[in-house]
């Protein structure tokens, strides 16, 4: 006798919803309205089933955190006017975590995982032709797809290209040695996302996928992984290097032998700084292309040190890195709150650090909150043996990769970096095990 049928539920609805959102983040009133909706359909589920996992209240937790120290010391803004504003650039971490919190309220079955699947297919399929398409020249396509000459296809950025095409790849590797599922991603359309991926140019994307290669190579313990890993990523990089002047340029920079002590006295410079300001150039013969690029993620990480500094348990507030003339109370050195301070998120970029952003703003407190959002369900899918062992090892896989892109950009608290990721650890995470048939 054969079971019937399982199809996928609202976690697979909301999922998809989340890929489709930040896939074509490019038109940001459509992506708000998904997600939007995603919101209603999760609240109403919600209002049936009364399902919230744990999971779920710890990534709500830490919004809940940074939202109110954010209203205590009035860096929330006060008029809803200013809000859609302020949701797409310092609030964004309001949005970013919602994939966890949406889906921990729901039912997981591997339908809803293979329903994310065929929506990451359809949108690498379709962003392949126009990678194409941008790449020669075609008028309108190539102004939509390509910014700076990177690819960014129809998502905000190719920052947001790369963290998504990345992700995919990871994902459709895993659900081809799958059977479980029931579907089998063509190998074409595994190096269309990788081409995708390295094409953007985003070197954050490229360092999380190699990070996560080799993760996986050491979680599988065999000298013959580790072997074929680096090989892969050879091969690939010497590809990311053709394919991408941005890549290239980068690792030139890091072998000028004048580098390293330029960085050095960039990020003294900023430590000596008593807000987020603009990097303004380097030694002479380091200020221009690729190289200053290198040097000012010294001088905004020495900022953000020297700003974390002044109160290290729980930061100087939330909201306030790009914030200038600001006004602090407490003890420096302790607990030291910025209570006043003008908005400058329209022109001001952060700590180009994650890690140093969130000590920065939340401090070590909001540090192992925010990453207890990741190691905690990293942890758990670990004890699901019941699951994929392919699946269960992707969703694992995108906790070395997202912490890895962490390093030079906002990525655990952007919507449009942040979404992939999260939304397939949280599938995997929360999926039931399938029960063997009699």
């Amino acid at each position: 006798m054969t079971r019937p049928k399982v199809r996928a539920g609202v976690a697979g609805w909301l999922a998809s919803g989340f890929v489709v959102a930040v896939a074509f983040s490019y038109f940001g009133e459509f992506s708000l309205a998904v997600i939007g909706v995603l919101a209603l359909v999760a609240a109403a589920n919600l209002c049936f089933t009364l399902r919230v996992h744990r999971f779920a209240l710890l990534a709500a937790a830490f919004v809940i955190l940074v939202f109110v120290i954010g209203a205590m010391i009035g860096s929330i803004p006060e008029s809803l006017g200013q809000w859609p504003r302020w949701i797409n650039r310092d609030g964004r971490v309001l949005v970013a975590l919602l994939p966890l919190i949406l889906i921990g309220t729901t039912r997981v079955r591997l339908p809803d995982l293979r329903m994310t699947v065929r929506t990451i297919e359809v949108i690498v399929v379709a962003n392949v032709p126009v990678f194409i398409a941008g790449l020669v020249g075609v008028p309108v396509i190539h102004e939509i797809a390509f910014a700076r000459f990177t690819f960014s296809g129809l998502t905000s950025s190719h920052h947001a290209a790369g963290m998504v095409f990345g992700a995919a790849a990871i994902i459709l590797v895993a659900a081809r040695r799958s059977p479980e599922l029931g579907i089998r991603p063509p190998m074409a359309l595994i190096a269309g996302a990788l081409v995708l991926a390295i094409g953007s140019g985003s070197r954050t994307a490229v360092v999380g996928l190699v990070v996560a290669a080799f993760w996986l190579a050491y979680e599988r313990k065999r000298v013959t992984e580790l072997i074929r890993v680096t090989l892969a990523v050879a091969v690939l990089g010497g590809f990311a290097l053709v394919l991408s002047d941005k890549l290239a340029g980068t690792v030139t920079g890091f072998l000028s032998p004048d580098l390293w002590s330029a960085a050095w006295k960039q990020f003294t410079i900023g430590m000596g700084s008593t807000e987020s300001i603009h990097y303004a150039g380097g030694s002479a013969g380091a200020g221009e292309g690729y190289i200053s690029n290198i040097l000012s993620r010294f001088f905004y990480w020495g900022i953000a040190i020297g700003l974390w500094l002044r109160s290290p348990l729980v930061g100087i507030g939330s909201f306030r890195f790009n914030d200038v003339d600001m006004s602090f109370t407490g003890v420096e050195g302790f607990v030291q709150l910025a209570t006043t301070g003008v908005d400058r998120s329209d022109d001001l970029i952060g700590a180009h650090n994650q890690y140093l952003g969130i000590l920065v703003e939340n401090g070590i407190l909001g540090l192992v909150l925010l990453l207890s959002i990741w190691i905690v369900p990293y942890r758990h899918i670990a004890k699901r043996i019941g699951l994929p062992p392919r699946i269960r090892e992707s969703g694992r896989q995108m906790v070395p990769f997202a912490l890895a892109t962490a390093l030079t950009g906002y990525t655990l608290e952007s919507p449009a970096l942040t979404f992939v990721c999260l939304t397939w650890l949280a599938l995997v995470c929360l999926c039931e095990e399938e029960e063997a048939p009699p």
